[in-house]
């Protein structure tokens, strides 16, 4: 038995040494490299970029500047995850227009790039943009989507700092996030573990704030926006010189409505993420009119996703998975198939109505944005 005893014993600490070092080998993954890394298929290896500034660029495609027409579509998470599906979008612009020549330069081919990333405010934009302009990248199109990360609570503002929870959880995210390319027992230990500690203090500040929405958000003003992540003075300003800078480089800058499924029911997302926890539809209307309105005074043209979705019976249960979770990023299904639709024909329409297009040739179109 004490023999028995003993081996338990031993195995129970080598198991637990083994432990240990996992989460040594983790931590120093973590804090000494901060590399950004993607699984990317390898058959798209050559149509990708990863910067050094941690954006990631989808859907380059190797060729001189002069024979590829380059659209640009970048914002957070709306766009790198869901809409619109690029690879099919350049596949279908490329098979449908035939010969295209502006000037001088005979196109062979019409690149669609993603430059979107989850999170990203409009200044983080502004970065991802330059990185892109850095790396050599000729933009005839920019499509610039934003505004749901801008009007997020800033640290110093958000309810659930003040109330002793938030911290935490983006410590578990960050932890999460930074370890996603791990493999095997240490990928299991650290998203069981991190996504346990998110989970406990995420239910901390849920329940604190619906036990008592009112004392939770004493003294907090939804419509003053320097309580948000970027304030609306500083929101268009930075539009403003997107679409400036973006004008000097040759490149048309055009600006979308994000499109979206907001009631006046306060969803899970927003109560998880600790954020728009009061007027949350008023606050969103505030940053989307800011940027139509900047656009307009810009004179630069705007692509109201937000408008045409709403154009669609019943557009909250099909195009978005569950508007009472999840009101801000369309369904990979519907949403994204209707999504690539409406990219498909405000391309093709901006590229027929090009001033300095000298030769053009199309397939036979059928159909128009929408469902079968």
């Amino acid at each position: 038995m004490k023999k028995i005893m003993k081996k338990r014993l031993i195995a129970a600490s080598i198991f637990s040494i083994l432990i240990i070092i996992m989460i040594i080998s983790l931590i120093s993954y973590i804090f000494i490299n901060d590399s950004y890394k993607l699984n990317i298929p390898e058959n798209i290896k050559e149509k990708t970029i990863i910067s050094e500034s941690n954006v990631k660029l989808y859907n380059i495609y190797p060729s001189k500047k002069e024979d590829v027409y380059r659209v640009v579509i970048t914002g957070d998470s709306v766009i790198e995850g869901v809409c619109p599906d690029v690879a099919e979008l350049e596949d279908r612009l490329n098979y449908d227009i035939e010969k295209l020549v502006i000037g001088n330069r005979e196109i062979n081919h019409i690149n669609i790039m993603n430059a979107g990333k989850t999170g990203s405010t409009i200044t983080e934009i502004s970065e991802h943009i330059d990185v892109a302009v850095k790396k050599g990248l000729n933009m005839d199109m920019l499509y610039v989507l934003s505004g749901w990360n801008d009007h997020w609570y800033n640290l110093q503002n958000n309810p659930c700092v003040r109330a002793n929870c938030y911290d935490d959880i983006e410590l578990g995210r960050l932890l999460l996030n930074k370890t996603k390319n791990k493999k095997g027992l240490e990928k299991y230990i650290a998203k069981v573990g991190f996504g346990y500690w998110i989970n406990k203090n995420s239910e901390k500040c849920q329940n604190m704030f619906n036990e008592n929405p009112e004392s939770f958000l004493e003294g907090m003003d939804p419509f003053n926006t320097s309580l948000y992540r970027v304030d609306l003075d500083t929101y268009e300003q930075t539009l403003v010189d997107i679409i400036s800078s973006s004008r000097k480089r040759g490149t048309e800058t055009i600006i979308i409505t994000p499109p979206d499924a907001l009631g006046d029911q306060l969803p899970q997302m927003f109560i998880e993420h600790c954020t728009m926890l009061d007027k949350h539809q008023e606050v969103h209307d505030l940053y989307v009119n800011k940027a139509v309105e900047t656009a307009k005074m810009q004179s630069a043209p705007i692509f109201d996703m937000r408008g045409e979705f709403a154009k669609i019976p019943d557009s909250s249960n099909l195009l978005f998975n569950d508007p009472s979770i999840d009101p801000i990023h369309p369904s990979l299904k519907n949403g994204r198939f209707i999504c690539t639709e409406m990219f498909y024909y405000d391309i093709l329409a901006r590229i027929l109505e090009l001033e300095n297009v000298t030769e053009i040739e199309l397939r036979q179109l059928n159909g128009n944005p929408g469902f079968d």
